[in-house]
Protein backbone atom coordinates (compact mmCIF):
# COMPACT_ATOMS: atom_id res chain seq x y z
CA UNK A 1 0.00 0.00 0.00
CA UNK A 2 1.58 3.08 -0.75
CA UNK A 3 1.54 5.50 2.19
CA UNK A 4 3.07 8.58 0.44
CA UNK A 5 3.17 10.40 -2.49
CA UNK A 6 6.59 12.79 -3.62
CA UNK A 7 7.17 15.77 -6.02
CA UNK A 8 10.45 17.36 -6.92
CA UNK A 9 11.31 20.55 -8.22
CA UNK A 10 13.74 22.48 -9.09
CA UNK A 11 14.86 25.97 -10.33
CA UNK A 12 17.77 27.77 -10.84
CA UNK A 13 17.97 31.21 -8.46
CA UNK A 14 20.86 32.48 -10.28
CA UNK A 15 23.72 31.99 -12.66
CA UNK A 16 27.30 34.46 -13.02
CA UNK A 17 29.72 34.10 -16.20
CA UNK A 18 33.10 34.80 -15.86
CA UNK A 19 35.07 36.89 -18.58
CA UNK A 20 37.99 35.38 -20.06
CA UNK A 21 41.48 37.06 -18.61
CA UNK A 22 42.85 37.44 -21.92
CA UNK A 23 41.43 37.41 -25.65
CA UNK A 24 44.39 36.21 -27.13
CA UNK A 25 44.88 32.98 -24.59
CA UNK A 26 44.72 29.61 -26.67
CA UNK A 27 42.66 27.87 -24.01
CA UNK A 28 39.29 27.58 -24.73
CA UNK A 29 37.81 25.77 -21.90
CA UNK A 30 34.75 26.64 -20.41
CA UNK A 31 34.09 25.96 -16.59
CA UNK A 32 31.47 24.83 -14.65
CA UNK A 33 30.65 25.20 -10.88
CA UNK A 34 27.81 24.11 -9.82
CA UNK A 35 26.02 24.58 -6.28
CA UNK A 36 22.77 23.02 -5.02
CA UNK A 37 20.67 23.57 -2.36
CA UNK A 38 18.66 20.70 -1.16
CA UNK A 39 15.53 20.90 1.15
CA UNK A 40 12.93 18.02 2.30
CA UNK A 41 9.48 18.65 3.25
CA UNK A 42 7.35 16.67 4.85
CA UNK A 43 3.75 16.13 5.67
CA UNK A 44 0.91 13.87 6.53
CA UNK A 45 -2.11 14.35 4.49
CA UNK A 46 -3.49 16.84 7.09
CA UNK A 47 -0.88 17.78 8.97
CA UNK A 48 1.45 21.05 8.77
CA UNK A 49 4.39 20.89 6.37
CA UNK A 50 7.67 19.97 8.28
CA UNK A 51 10.95 20.98 7.12
CA UNK A 52 12.98 18.04 8.49
CA UNK A 53 16.20 18.17 5.92
CA UNK A 54 18.10 21.50 4.69
CA UNK A 55 21.80 21.03 2.81
CA UNK A 56 23.67 24.60 1.95
CA UNK A 57 27.50 23.54 2.92
CA UNK A 58 30.38 22.53 0.49
CA UNK A 59 29.68 19.04 -0.36
CA UNK A 60 26.66 20.41 -2.48
CA UNK A 61 29.41 22.26 -4.48
CA UNK A 62 30.56 20.41 -8.08
CA UNK A 63 32.62 21.70 -10.95
CA UNK A 64 33.64 20.73 -14.60
CA UNK A 65 37.13 22.43 -15.66
CA UNK A 66 36.17 21.93 -18.84
CA UNK A 67 32.66 21.22 -20.07
CA UNK A 68 31.75 19.48 -23.43
CA UNK A 69 30.52 22.45 -25.92
CA UNK A 70 27.57 19.35 -27.51
CA UNK A 71 23.82 19.08 -25.42
CA UNK A 72 24.65 15.60 -25.16
CA UNK A 73 27.94 15.84 -23.48
CA UNK A 74 26.60 18.69 -21.39
CA UNK A 75 23.88 16.86 -20.20
CA UNK A 76 26.17 13.74 -19.38
CA UNK A 77 28.47 16.18 -17.06
CA UNK A 78 25.60 17.85 -15.04
CA UNK A 79 24.17 14.01 -14.55
CA UNK A 80 27.27 13.47 -13.33
CA UNK A 81 27.65 16.96 -11.34
CA UNK A 82 24.64 16.29 -9.63
CA UNK A 83 24.44 12.07 -8.76
CA UNK A 84 27.88 12.68 -7.34
CA UNK A 85 26.54 15.68 -4.77
CA UNK A 86 25.96 14.04 -1.53
CA UNK A 87 22.68 15.69 -0.62
CA UNK A 88 21.50 14.49 -3.14
CA UNK A 89 22.15 11.00 -2.92
CA UNK A 90 20.17 10.99 0.71
CA UNK A 91 17.08 11.18 -1.38
CA UNK A 92 16.64 7.81 -2.98
CA UNK A 93 15.54 9.59 -6.47
CA UNK A 94 14.19 7.79 -9.36
CA UNK A 95 15.52 7.93 -12.33
CA UNK A 96 13.04 10.42 -13.78
CA UNK A 97 13.32 12.16 -10.81
CA UNK A 98 16.82 12.77 -11.59
CA UNK A 99 16.32 13.88 -15.45
CA UNK A 100 13.39 16.37 -13.84
CA UNK A 101 16.51 18.03 -12.15
CA UNK A 102 17.99 18.65 -15.28
CA UNK A 103 17.24 22.54 -16.59
CA UNK A 104 16.85 22.80 -20.03
CA UNK A 105 17.20 26.60 -19.82
CA UNK A 106 20.51 25.92 -18.23
CA UNK A 107 21.56 23.54 -20.65
CA UNK A 108 20.77 26.09 -23.53
CA UNK A 109 22.91 28.97 -22.07
CA UNK A 110 25.65 26.37 -21.06
CA UNK A 111 26.05 25.54 -25.24
CA UNK A 112 25.45 28.64 -26.50
CA UNK A 113 28.64 29.65 -28.86
CA UNK A 114 28.70 33.33 -28.18
CA UNK A 115 28.65 32.69 -24.23
CA UNK A 116 31.01 30.50 -24.67
CA UNK A 117 33.52 32.44 -26.78
CA UNK A 118 33.03 35.76 -24.74
CA UNK A 119 33.24 33.97 -21.17
CA UNK A 120 35.82 31.12 -19.60
CA UNK A 121 33.17 29.97 -16.65
CA UNK A 122 30.23 30.28 -15.32
CA UNK A 123 28.42 29.49 -11.60
CA UNK A 124 25.13 28.25 -11.33
CA UNK A 125 23.17 28.11 -8.00
CA UNK A 126 20.52 25.73 -8.26
CA UNK A 127 17.43 25.02 -5.65
CA UNK A 128 16.36 21.32 -5.27
CA UNK A 129 13.24 20.79 -2.92
CA UNK A 130 11.53 17.28 -2.85
CA UNK A 131 8.07 17.58 -1.02
CA UNK A 132 7.01 13.97 0.37
CA UNK A 133 2.95 13.64 1.84
CA UNK A 134 2.73 10.71 3.66
CA UNK A 135 -1.35 9.88 4.15
CA UNK A 136 -1.51 9.54 8.39
CA UNK A 137 -4.62 7.00 8.03
CA UNK A 138 -2.93 4.73 5.32
CA UNK A 139 -0.01 4.81 7.81
CA UNK A 140 -2.09 3.50 10.43
CA UNK A 141 -4.32 1.00 8.65
CA UNK A 142 -0.79 -1.14 7.62
CA UNK A 143 -0.84 -1.95 11.01
CA UNK A 144 -3.75 -3.68 11.20
CA UNK A 145 -4.82 -7.52 9.79
CA UNK A 146 -8.01 -9.28 8.78
CA UNK A 147 -10.00 -10.11 11.70
CA UNK A 148 -10.50 -14.18 12.06
CA UNK A 149 -13.87 -15.50 12.25
CA UNK A 150 -15.29 -13.24 9.92
CA UNK A 151 -15.10 -10.76 12.84
CA UNK A 152 -16.33 -12.44 15.75
CA UNK A 153 -14.41 -11.96 18.63
CA UNK A 154 -13.70 -14.49 21.57
CA UNK A 155 -16.59 -16.88 19.25
CA UNK A 156 -19.41 -14.15 19.70
CA UNK A 157 -20.78 -14.10 16.34
CA UNK A 158 -22.77 -10.91 17.97
CA UNK A 159 -20.19 -8.60 18.57
CA UNK A 160 -19.79 -5.27 17.31
CA UNK A 161 -17.82 -2.10 16.01
CA UNK A 162 -17.28 -0.17 19.22
CA UNK A 163 -17.23 2.78 16.19
CA UNK A 164 -20.54 2.17 14.85
CA UNK A 165 -22.26 -0.62 17.06
CA UNK A 166 -23.12 -2.30 14.22
CA UNK A 167 -21.88 -6.87 14.50
CA UNK A 168 -18.85 -7.02 13.04
CA UNK A 169 -19.72 -10.19 10.45
CA UNK A 170 -22.24 -7.29 8.68
CA UNK A 171 -18.91 -5.81 6.98
CA UNK A 172 -15.41 -6.50 6.25
CA UNK A 173 -13.46 -6.17 10.23
CA UNK A 174 -9.81 -5.76 10.87
CA UNK A 175 -8.00 -6.20 14.29
CA UNK A 176 -5.57 -3.38 15.91
CA UNK A 177 -1.94 -4.91 16.49
CA UNK A 178 -1.07 -6.02 20.12
CA UNK A 179 -4.21 -4.95 21.52
CA UNK A 180 -6.65 -7.03 19.01
CA UNK A 181 -9.77 -5.03 19.62
CA UNK A 182 -11.79 -5.99 16.21
CA UNK A 183 -13.90 -2.73 14.10
CA UNK A 184 -14.96 -2.66 10.76
CA UNK A 185 -12.43 -1.55 7.87
CA UNK A 186 -14.38 1.72 7.37
CA UNK A 187 -15.23 2.55 10.61
CA UNK A 188 -11.75 2.49 11.64
CA UNK A 189 -10.15 4.13 8.74
CA UNK A 190 -13.10 7.23 9.73
CA UNK A 191 -11.77 6.89 13.62
CA UNK A 192 -8.00 7.16 12.26
CA UNK A 193 -8.58 10.23 10.31
CA UNK A 194 -9.22 12.06 13.75
CA UNK A 195 -6.81 9.64 16.09
CA UNK A 196 -3.91 7.35 16.17
CA UNK A 197 -5.81 5.50 19.57
CA UNK A 198 -7.29 2.41 19.68
CA UNK A 199 -11.29 3.37 20.44
CA UNK A 200 -11.66 0.99 23.11
CA UNK A 201 -8.43 0.77 24.96
CA UNK A 202 -6.32 4.00 24.20
CA UNK A 203 -3.34 1.78 22.39
CA UNK A 204 -1.63 4.23 20.10
CA UNK A 205 -1.36 2.31 16.84
CA UNK A 206 1.19 4.93 15.72
CA UNK A 207 3.96 3.27 17.75
CA UNK A 208 3.82 -0.23 16.01
CA UNK A 209 4.78 1.71 12.56
CA UNK A 210 8.00 0.46 10.66
CA UNK A 211 10.77 3.02 12.03
CA UNK A 212 10.60 4.98 9.57
CA UNK A 213 6.88 5.68 9.00
CA UNK A 214 7.41 5.91 13.01
CA UNK A 215 10.06 8.67 12.36
CA UNK A 216 8.15 10.66 10.51
CA UNK A 217 4.98 10.72 11.87
CA UNK A 218 6.33 11.90 14.96
CA UNK A 219 7.17 14.85 12.94
CA UNK A 220 3.73 16.11 13.35
CA UNK A 221 0.70 17.08 15.63
CA UNK A 222 -1.91 14.71 14.99
CA UNK A 223 -4.48 18.01 14.74
CA UNK A 224 -7.22 16.65 11.73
Amino acid sequence: METAERSIQAYRTSIEFFPRQSTTSGDRRFALHLRCYVSVNVSTGNGRPSLVFMYRHRDTDRSCLALPDDEDGVRGVLHGLLRSTRPLQHLGLTDCEWESILSQQNMSWLVDPVLRARYAAVEILQVVELHVCYDAVQMLMMTCKESSDGGAVGGDAEAECSVCLVALRESEAVELPACAHAFHRRCISEWFGQNSMCPLCRDDVAKYLEPELQRHFANFDYVM
